[in-house]
């Protein structure tokens, strides 16, 4: 019992120092925006969370698949940036109309609670990777050891999984991508809602073989168990797509 609480230590350690990682290494850099429109996609609003330091101004875009590509090539697009207003311009007497009001409070909670998506979504990632991998072990080899850290992982993972579905759809009521980023985007979301509801049922499933175990049980908690670390790694997949851009895999 020893050697299993101090594996399941481990794994747990293991997966909170993966999973935080991109805390660590966030770029920290940022000022003032001077952009309220893409420089790459024209009259596309920006999100304040994605800009750039050029020629000691911060530019602001509306994804990360048009910061690459100013990057890549600033040139073409500096005239277009010249002639975007600025931030700190004064609505009223630029546009005859009066300042945006600010956001109501219920879409500065759901804008709030969506940034942390990002953050909590890898958690479950790899705590249900893992889940399968050990319940793959343990139908393998028959250790009951392999069973128990299978277990920890899904009765975590998939609560966790839950949270990170919720934040994940208040990051989608906020979110401002149009054309084929739209259609990952509704890609993404799906995928991730249902393996959202897959993992409570992979959760029941793996408890019901936990406290009445039959080999029919523990093949078919596995089978789910698999669907639904293959349903997460796709929906990251395509979340990996929104932040990179459509051709990140491209050879």
């Amino acid at each position: 019992m020893a050697r299993n609480k101090r594996l399941l230590l481990l794994l747990t350690v293991l997966i909170s120092l993966g999973s935080s990682a991109n805390l660590l290494f966030a770029d920290e850099s940022g000022g003032a925006g001077i952009n309220e429109t893409c420089p790459v996609t024209e009259g596309e609003p920006v999100d304040e969370a994605i800009y750039a330091e050029f020629e000691g101004r911060t530019v602001y875009f509306c994804c990360q698949r048009c910061r690459r590509m100013f990057l890549k090539d600033p040139g073409s697009y500096t005239a277009r940036l010249a002639s975007i207003p600025s931030k700190g311009h004064d609505h009223e007497s630029d546009h005859g109309n009066a300042a945006q009001a600010p956001l109501a409070t219920k879409d500065r909670t759901l804008r709030f609670a969506g940034k942390f998506h990002p953050v909590v979504v890898h958690f479950p990632i790899a705590m249900l990777m893992f889940s399968c991998l050990f319940a793959g072990l343990s139908l393998a080899t028959k250790r009951r050891d392999y069973l128990i850290v299978s277990r920890y992982l899904i009765l975590w993972g998939a609560p966790v999984t839950v949270l990170a579905a919720l934040l994940g759809w208040s990051a989608w009521s906020q979110a401002t991508y149009s054309g084929e980023l739209l259609k990952t985007l509704e890609f993404h979301r799906w995928l991730g809602t249902t393996a959202a509801i897959l993992s409570l049922v992979a959760l029941v499933l793996s408890e019901r073989h936990w406290r009445s175990p039959t080999l029919i049980r523990q093949k078919i908690a596995f089978i789910s168990l698999a669907i639904v670390a293959g349903l997460v790694g796709v929906a990251g997949h395509f979340g990996g797509m929104l932040i990179f851009g459509m051709e990140y895999y491209k050879w």
